[in-house]
């Protein structure tokens, strides 16, 4: 920092040959700036109660302060940042029949129920296909299976609601024959799925989530007579891996419930090592039935989404923003260069995904009305408190400071205070500043 030095020019004595010349006395100065720092929680629109804010600073010992400006600045509370609420709308899901139980003879017993999952909060009609007839399942007295181009009558229904689990169960009332191909549409996404299997990747059980992107294992549904073997596909490179227990082996058994849950370990190379991998975006997993040693059955094909930014609906992105006030976020500068890339959005990073979207009301919106008094002496500066933006401007940058009318002089020990009444709903740091320079000393002459 730069000292500058004003010489006090004196005179000299009147008779300089006895007493010699006057030393001439130095005034140092420097500049200098005292700052007042406030917290602001945002005023709550729906109160009108009036919350004031104060610091005081005391001038210090060293000299006389001399303030010529006033200015502020604003700091937005970085926690106003909302994360992307992507995961609140889950990914379509293909519809498919988990399980199929036999629960036996009985007087209450249904001869067959079927377990169905997909997207939840879906319709979903059970199709019979066969290479003349084409039926859906309608729920009736009695229930059945009756062609596609037959209408329903008063009081039947051919579709079933899917839980927000993504389940349910389709019991069978009474005998009904079934001899074609079963498969599930789901009409409110307008999906068919794949033909009923003897192993398929199917929902968490305490869940009820389908496995998705990050998962490290996926639940199969069967039979608990039969075994099942796991194969990966990566969607990025293309490389298969053979899915393995801890103890290296590629089948696993279904408990007596048929389904069990594996535990994705896979190795890069045959023989190597297994290693915990983590399902991506656009990996296949191939899930095929094991009948008997080295006789399979038609294997099974789950997807694991890969949704791409563009994939998502202003109606998701709202459905997140449900709890606050959708007007007062947007997208980040970072995020909305990243969407143009269009990635998929398995692919965004964390840091990425939680500072997508920040507060509209930027630094330049703080509101508040101030006023300055000095505490020591009894005086204010002002009649009353003044808004920021008459007095000192936007904190912006266009109006950095305010200078005052004439420099004002504070004596050493002087105590000033500053209050400040929040009007916007802004949270974060305030910072009002004194700017001027102190006078560390003055010249004296001579005894």
């Amino acid at each position: 920092m730069r000292t500058t030095k004003y010489p006090i020019v004196t005179g000299e004595r009147s008779d300089p040959r006895t007493t010699g010349p006057v030393a001439p006395a130095v005034t140092k100065t420097i500049p200098f700036d005292y700052v007042f720092e406030f917290k602001l929680k945002g005023k709550d629109p729906s109160r009108q109660e009036v919350v004031k804010l104060q610091d005081v600073v005391e001038i210090s010992m060293q000299g006389v302060f001399v303030a010529v400006a006033l200015g502020y600045s604003f700091v937005l509370d970085q926690s106003t940042v909302r994360e992307i609420p992507i995961d609140n709308e889950p990914a379509l899901n293909t519809p498919v029949i988990v399980r199929a139980t036999f629960p036996g003879e009985g007087p209450n017993q249904p001869p067959l129920i079927l377990r169905i999952a997909g997207t939840p909060n879906s319709d979903v009609t059970l199709l019979l296909f066969t290479e003349s007839v084409k039926q859906r399942f309608v729920f009736g007295e009695p229930s059945r299976f009756q062609d596609l181009t037959v209408p329903l009558q008063p009081g039947e229904r051919d579709s079933v609601h899917l839980e927000s689990n993504g389940t349910a169960e389709i019991d069978f009332l009474n005998e009904v024959n079934i001899g074609g191909v079963l498969r599930v549409w789901d009409r409110t996404n307008n999906i068919i799925g794949e033909p009923l299997q003897f192993a398929v990747v199917g929902p968490d059980p305490s869940t009820g989530l389908l496995p998705g992107v990050g998962d490290k294992t996926v639940n199969i549904y069967g039979f608990p007579t039969r075994n099942v073997g796991v194969l990966i596909f990566d969607g990025r490179t293309g490389a298969t891996f053979q899915v393995t227990d801890v103890e290296g082996r590629t089948e696993f058994s279904f408990n007596d419930k048929g389904w069990t849950r594996v535990p994705l370990l896979a190795s890069a190379t045959t023989g190597g090592p297994a290693i915990e991998r983590s399902l991506s975006p656009g990996d296949v997993l191939l899930v095929t039935p094991i009948f008997e040693p080295n006789r399979f059955g038609v294997p099974s094909v789950f997807a694991v989404p890969s949704r791409r930014a563009s994939d998502l609906s202003v109606g998701t992105l709202l459905k997140g923003f449900s709890d606050v006030n959708a007007g007062a976020l947007r997208p980040s500068a970072r995020f909305a260069n990243t969407l143009r890339a269009n990635p998929p959005i398995g692919n965004l990073s964390r840091d990425v995904l939680s500072r997508a979207f920040e507060a509209t009301a930027g630094t330049e919106d703080i509101s508040f009305l101030y006023s300055i008094d000095i505490v020591s002496s009894g005086r204010e500066l002002q009649n009353k408190p003044i808004h920021n933006i008459a007095g000192l401007g936007i904190a912006n940058g266009d109006r950095p400071f305010r200078p005052f009318a004439q420099p004002f002089a504070f004596e050493p020990r002087s105590v000033i205070r500053i209050q400040v009444e929040e009007l916007s709903t802004l949270p974060g740091t305030l910072y009002i500043v004194l700017q001027g320079y102190k006078t560390l000393g003055t010249g004296r002459r001579p005894e």
